[in-house]
């Protein structure tokens, strides 16, 4: 997750990543194979990514319109008025303009991400270190996976900043 929106992303979805892998270590996900570390990953990347977008949207389009307005001092009645506007000219579902091209962008990048890192992390444990890394495997496999999955989606990630601002034409419009 990009944690530009808000501090709370990347804890929201690391807190849905481990609910939904620990769902999936239970067994209580049927359809899906028991012991493939792969598909784990993927799903728990998969609902975390899904969950968090879909609750924190709306705080993005709030942030997008208020820095794009033209204001001298931002403040919470900036936020009101912003709110207000969204919700007059698009209602409710104002809120959440964006999100279509936000999943689009969040998923490949959180599966990509969380996939590779543990990948990562997990060869490195076992064939660098047997089963003992130090502390920095941790970092050198998320400096690895967050390379790999920023250069799969970030042309998505301006298109939906366009998207949440307002902008609407061509291409933007997505």
């Amino acid at each position: 997750m990009s944690n530009d929106v808000c501090p709370f992303c990347d804890s929201s979805y690391a807190l849905l990543y481990e609910s939904a892998a620990s769902f999936y270590d239970k067994g209580k996900a049927l359809f899906l194979p028991k012991e493939n570390q792969l598909v784990r990953h993927a799903t728990a990347s998969l609902v975390g990514s899904v969950a968090t977008i879909l609750t924190l949207n709306p705080i993005f389009v709030l942030k997008v319109r208020v820095q794009n307005a033209d204001r001298p001092i931002i403040s919470w009645m900036t936020v009101l008025e912003e709110a207000n506007e969204i919700k007059k000219s698009r209602g409710i579902r104002g809120f959440w303009s964006g999100t279509s091209t936000a999943l689009m962008m969040s998923i490949p990048n959180t599966v990509v991400y969380m996939t590779a890192y543990e990948k990562c992390k997990s060869s490195l444990s076992q064939r660098v270190f047997n089963d003992h890394p130090p502390t920095y495997v941790a970092g050198i496999s998320g400096a690895i996976a967050r390379m790999i999955s920023v250069s799969v989606v970030a042309p998505f990630e301006l298109v939906r900043t366009m998207q949440s601002s307002g902008n609407s034409g061509g291409f933007l419009s997505i």
